[in-house]
């Protein structure tokens, strides 16, 4: 069994088929939690609706907030995760050695 967690994506995503999703496509046995995919491009257009997909739509402007990734290790100094909060979605940080 496979686990995704903390992880979202915000292209749109066009396919053919029972198995597209916006995050995830077929998913059979794995898990996914605390991950999200847009529903909006940067002009607020709809995107990947009617998909089934496994995670949580969320609006694009919704992607740029730190609100909405409580619990993903984002803003301290030892964060693995980094966002420029309204301007941004999450970067990953580079990480000491």
């Amino acid at each position: 069994m496979a686990l995704i967690s903390h992880a979202y994506a915000t292209g749109a995503v066009t396919a053919t088929g029972a198995v597209v999703g916006g995050l995830v496509g077929m998913n059979s046995t794995g898990t996914v939690e605390h991950s999200f995919y847009a529903i909006t491009d940067q002009d607020g257009q709809p995107i990947n609706r009617g998909l089934r997909s496994n995670g949580q739509g969320k609006t694009l402007d919704a992607l740029k907030q730190r609100s909405t990734f409580a619990g993903w290790h984002m803003g301290d100094g030892n964060s693995v995760w980094h966002i420029d909060e309204g301007h941004g979605t999450p970067q990953l940080r580079r990480l000491p050695r």
